[in-house]
């Protein structure tokens, strides 16, 4: 298995808090959430959360060919953001503990 790197600046903060891990595996994908964190604000939360990982995305995509073009990147991936949810919201699942 490959494990992702804390981030250092994280590893000695006593308010940083996980909130989600994701693999993929054999096509399938497998989540860990901690939710119930922001109270009523918890599906904008989420919807800022969605953004900034498409965000990083972008940059790290980007480290490795700095000549890509930000706008088609991100218009693909909220494409493919688009079609994800119609395809596959039915809201079914489990989450892992």
């Amino acid at each position: 298995m490959h494990y992702l790197e804390i981030p250092v600046e994280i590893l000695k903060r006593v308010d940083a808090r996980e909130l989600v891990r994701f693999w993929v595996c054999d096509g399938e994908d497998y989540v860990t959430l901690v939710t119930d964190l922001f109270g009523e604000k918890e599906p904008e939360v989420w919807g800022s959360i969605a953004a900034d990982l498409l965000k990083h995305a972008i940059i790290a995509m980007k480290l490795g060919d700095e000549g890509r073009d930000t706008t088609v990147i991100r218009d693909r991936m909220v494409d493919a953001f688009h079609q994800r949810m119609a395809s596959h919201g039915d809201y079914n699942g489990r989450l892992g503990q």
